[in-house]
């Protein structure tokens, strides 16, 4: 029960806030909203980090925690892809796009591994300590990024205007909608996994954090190989459509 709540915490945040950051992630400069996003990550996990390490953070605490990084992770991932798009030109822009779930699901592999590890030699609260000092060289990171200074911003519209427009264009587009119910699909029916992998690791297979980091990191090796297979020449892509 208390896994699935704070599963249920970490990614509820994401329906009602990652579309209204995708419409913002429009209007202002998506480098400096990731600049932001992943200091407020770093502070939150930092405290935490420490906190558990103090023996100060009870479930109250660990809940409420959670529950501000889905926010957050829920305002980072449009705005990652409104840079990708901003930093590449149209016709590499389905490469920058495989290159970037490569990526992103490359380094929860070895996230999850490495975290099993750190939890197993220094506890929970330097897993927390080391996800804050990541987030915070994200943020020095995203400092150093030049947008494209060509990209010309569209007529604005009232933001709720355009989120309406959004999910109309989705909703009147099958392929669009086939794949957004997909998605949603995958996610409802078979990630759920994730929620009770902490309990099998331990009561089922009777293995220690490490060993269940490493469970979660080949979980997500699946889901790296497809996206490692659409990083291709765009000349092949314009063949295949």
């Amino acid at each position: 029960e208390c896994l699935g709540i704070i599963t249920a915490a970490a990614l509820l945040p994401w329906v009602p806030i990652a579309p209204l950051a995708g419409v913002w992630a429009e209007r202002a400069d998506p480098r400096r909203w990731l600049v932001g996003v992943y200091l407020g990550l770093a502070v939150v996990n930092v405290i935490i980090g420490v906190g558990v390490m103090q023996g100060r953070v009870g479930w109250t605490e660990l809940l409420a925690a959670t529950a501000l990084t889905g926010c957050l992770r829920g305002m980072e991932m449009p705005a990652r892809h409104a840079v990708v798009r901003r930093l590449v030109d149209r016709s590499l822009l389905s490469n920058a796009i495989g290159l970037n779930a490569a990526g992103f699901h490359f380094m929860h592999a070895i996230g999850f591994a490495a975290a099993g590890v750190l939890y197993d030699g220094y506890g929970a609260g330097a897993c927390y300590v080391a996800v804050g000092a990541t987030s915070l060289l994200m943020a020095l990171q995203m400092l150093r990024v030049h947008l494209n200074e060509g990209h010309e911003p569209q007529e604005r519209q009232h933001a709720l205007r355009e989120l309406a427009a959004g999910f109309g264009y989705v909703w009147d587009h099958r392929i669009t909608r086939t794949l957004v119910f997909g998605a949603a699909a995958v996610v409802l029916l078979l990630l759920s996994f994730r929620v009770l992998m902490p309990a099998i690791a331990t009561d089922v297979l009777h293995l220690g954090p490490s060993g269940y980091g490493w469970l979660m990191a080949i979980s997500d090796r699946i889901w790296f190989a497809p996206a490692v297979r659409d990083v291709v020449d765009p000349e092949t892509l314009r063949r295949r459509h």
